[in-house]
C-alpha cells in the first residue's frame, strides 16, 4: 500500500480554503499513485468549535465526490453533533466503490 502522509496548516474556520488544499493533496497522490492520503483530525475546518459542521455539509460531499478516482482519502473536521449542536472531533474514511 503506498500513502501520502501529511502535516499542513489547517486554518480554523477557512473551511473552503482547507477544502481546495485537500482537493491539491488528493490529486498529488492520485498522480503518484497512492493508495490513500492520510490527513490530519479538524483538517476541514480547523481547530475551532465554533466552525463545526455537519456531515451533510456541501465540503463534506465533494470531498467525498473527489475520491471516485482515487485515492481513498482520510480527513478530519468538528462535526456539529445531536442532540444541541455539541462539536465532535470525527474522522472520515472515503474509499471509491469500483463500478
Amino acid at each position: 500500500m503506498r500513502l501520502l502522509l501529511t502535516a499542513i496548516t489547517c486554518p480554523k474556520g477557512k473551511v473552503q480554503a482547507n477544502l481546495a488544499g485537500h482537493r491539491e493533496l488528493l490529486m498529488l497522490g492520485r498522480d503518484r499513485g497512492c493508495d490513500l492520503v492520510l490527513l490530519p483530525e479538524m483538517s476541514l475546518t480547523g481547530y475551532l468549535p465554533s466552525a463545526a459542521i455537519s456531515l451533510t455539509d456541501r465540503s463534506v460531499a465533494e470531498l467525498v465526490a473527489a475520491t471516485a478516482a482515487g485515492p481513498a482519502l482520510c480527513f478530519g473536521l468538528v462535526e456539529r453533533g445531536e442532540p444541541g449542536n455539541a462539536p465532535y472531533i470525527t474522522q472520515l474514511v472515503c474509499i471509491a466503490r469500483p463500478g
